[in-house]
């Protein structure tokens, strides 16, 4: 238990206030990384990249609130400079497409008055910072995809066309190797689409 100062009145009680909850989650002794541990090694994350703690981000395209901020690529970018390695992607059907014309799938927070970005634009970002920083730990582009299928098949073009051999590709067995065997890929997270929707 860690040893928390300014709410002595509790100090032989068997549970924690709020206060002292606060502390603990915050305490260098809760943290998931050990400083001790803070320099680079090679007999690092050799285990399943699922047995570990992932810096990851939510809404990661808005500048701003959820309601009526802008989107941008450059949010992408950013929070990957600062070491975010799971990155949210909300897709929605975009531009309605014509024969002659391809789907347009775009990323917003949707229901709201955020603006829109194209997915192709996040996704050459993504590839941008990869290209820069070859041997980084994995991405994860968490996927909350909203989009019908004829976008989804676009989504599926562009990310083999733009990211090519970094797109992780998993093996039958759906086992995940370690961050070290997994550096400059890119692994897609979201939920996979029912078969009964095929057989309609």
């Amino acid at each position: 238990m860690v040893n928390v100062t300014g709410d002595a009145q509790y100090n032989k009680r068997e549970w924690l206030t709020r206060t002292r909850f606060g502390l603990f989650i915050e305490s260098e002794l809760n943290d998931a990384f050990d400083p001790k541990k803070e320099e680079k090694s090679k007999h690092k994350l050799k285990k399943p990249i699922t047995h570990y703690w992932i810096n990851s981000s939510h809404n990661t395209y808005l500048t701003g609130d959820q309601l009526k901020s802008l989107s941008s690529t450059a949010m992408y970018m950013e929070v990957l400079y600062k070491g975010c390695r799971c990155i949210e992607l909300d897709i929605w059907d975009g531009i309605a497409y014509t024969d002659e014309s391809l789907p347009v799938p775009i990323i917003t927070h949707g229901g709201t008055l955020t603006s829109k970005i194209r997915f192709l634009d996040v996704i050459k970002s993504i590839r941008s910072f990869l290209d820069q920083n070859e041997s980084c730990y994995p991405l994860i582009l968490s996927f909350e995809n909203h989009c019908s299928i004829p976008y989804q098949e676009e989504m599926s073009r562009i990310l083999k066309d733009v990211l090519n051999e970094k797109l992780y590709k998993p093996p039958p067995s759906n086992a995940l190797p370690s961050p070290e065997k997994l550096r400059g890929m890119v692994i897609i997270k979201g939920k996979c689409i029912k078969l009964s929707i095929f057989l309609r």
